[in-house]
């Protein structure tokens, strides 16, 4: 995967992740498959990096695809917090 491949594909799953904030069980999802394609990608991009000299362009994609992980990371720990303590609450039993 080219470095321009693996940015574009970054974007869109984050695309992806951010507009399912709401919906935890498809957030985790996303989440997921960002995951994925982090640790089977990163490696080796991070070796071409390294080779080539990035364009301003790719030096700013980067910064801000981190930027986009570390706010979607903030909100995904409270939605997903919240869905697993109300589902906690729900699966409860009731004292009557």
């Amino acid at each position: 995967m080219t470095i321009k491949d693996f940015l574009n594909a970054c974007e869109q799953q984050l695309g992806r992740a951010e507009g399912v904030v709401e919906k935890p069980i498809q957030l985790q999802r996303e989440l997921e498959s960002l995951d994925e394609l982090l640790r089977n990608e990163w490696p080796d991009v991070m070796v071409r990096i390294k080779d080539l000299n990035l364009k301003q362009e790719e030096t700013e994609k980067i910064v801000i695809i981190f930027e986009r992980i570390k706010k979607l990371e903030l909100k995904a720990k409270t939605r997903i917090s919240i869905y697993h303590g109300i589902e906690d609450f729900m699966q409860q039993p009731r004292n009557q």
